[in-house]
């Protein structure tokens, strides 16, 4: 296993394992890949709480119910031999682009992927 802080918050999945490693093998940067992420996590669970405040019949949405299971579907959707060929950088931002679930319950006020289209637009 790698020599890299992961938090204990983190889902034990495949993703997050073999990002560790690669991490771990990086000599070209000191970048605090799992501080990172894990600063975004604890950001991204406090908001994401909200979602069942605004939207009660919403499954829960919260650290242990939903968003760690995300990173196990991941797993299985990705296969191993997917995620064991990209590179930590390619697997930074897939752990990245899951927890946030590419725009899914972004704040009011922003362009999120599910915009509606402005009359005449195509």
């Amino acid at each position: 296993m790698a020599n890299v802080n992961i938090s204990s918050e983190l889902p034990d999945c495949e993703v997050i394992r073999v990002l560790a490693e690669k991490v771990d093998q990086r000599t070209d940067t000191d970048y605090d890949f799992f501080g990172e992420l894990n600063r975004f996590r604890q950001r991204v669970s406090g908001e994401v709480r909200q979602v069942n405040e605004l939207f009660p019949e919403y499954t829960p949405h919260d650290e242990q119910y939903h968003l760690s299971r995300l990173f196990h579907v991941a797993d299985t959707v990705l296969g191993q031999d997917l995620i064991g060929r990209m590179n930590s950088a390619e697997l930074f931002v897939s752990v990245w682009a899951i927890r946030t679930r590419l725009g899914h319950g972004r704040k009011s006020g922003r362009k999120g992927l599910h915009c509606k289209r402005q009359a005449g637009e195509r």
